[in-house]
């Protein structure tokens, strides 16, 4: 799978500096949620349960993704093996 910032960025943003807003941000330092602050206001959060939460997330989305992957690209048997287990 390839990474959305080496495919979809480049089309979207073709420069080779990073955005204005995340370089001020940084320069700010609001990094996210080990500073307290970035896109989001995390001032007063318990951070290892926000990370834990987001992280039991993730591997349920990624469970989710996996169990879709497997039905998507699972075949119904074709007529012909069902033939060969029935001994025809």
């Amino acid at each position: 799978m390839r990474s959305p910032s080496r495919s979809i960025v480049p089309e979207l943003h073709p420069v080779d500096t990073p955005n204005p807003l995340i370089q001020d941000m940084v320069a700010r330092g609001e990094v996210g949620l080990s500073a307290g602050k970035g896109f989001y206001d995390w001032e007063g959060c318990d951070v290892d349960l926000v990370r834990k939460q987001s992280s039991e997330r993730l591997a349920q989305a990624r469970a989710n993704s996996s169990m879709m992957r497997f039905r998507i690209t699972r075949r119904a048997p074709s007529r012909r093996s069902r033939e060969l287990k029935r001994g025809r």
